[in-house]
């Protein structure tokens, strides 16, 4: 099964004076600051009938970093059993991942606040400078 990347759709609108900028970890999840086309399709947002967004794409992952290792950046996090799968791609020539993970949360709200909060962190344990990025993904029908 293969889980394709797409690409954040939101983007900021001017914002007023004191606003929060809305950048990865902010106001993203929220769509807070976002224009109205960007709104309409926010993450966790009904893309077309019956369809919820639920699936995020955690990229930077360090490359000797297991499964393991994203369930305990997800439950530092916050977010024990708060998902229900993970997907973490390997090379099986060099046994390293791929650097990037799918995971798909148990709800939009949850999904809506690990956009927000696993951007930009660095995994526990490791001594990689890589700090991760999150965006929205849709799985292949």
């Amino acid at each position: 099964e293969e889980w394709p990347l797409a690409e954040p759709i939101w983007e900021p609108l001017a914002l007023e004076k004191g606003a929060k900028s809305p950048g990865r970890g902010s106001d993203a999840a929220t769509g807070e600051g976002l224009s109205e086309r960007a709104t309409d399709e926010r993450p966790g947002s009904v893309r077309s009938e019956g369809e919820v967004i639920t699936t995020m794409m955690l990229r930077n992952i360090p490359n000797r970093s297991k499964v393991e290792d994203v369930r305990e950046l997800l439950d530092l996090n916050g977010f024990t059993s708060r998902y229900h799968r993970i997907h973490l791609p390997h090379d099986a020539r060099s046994r390293c991942n791929l650097g990037y993970a799918f995971i798909d949360f148990s709800s939009a709200e949850t999904f809506q606040l690990a956009m927000a909060r696993l951007g930009g962190q660095r995994f526990p344990n490791s001594q990689s400078s890589k700090v991760t990025q999150v965006s929205v993904a849709y799985p292949k029908a």
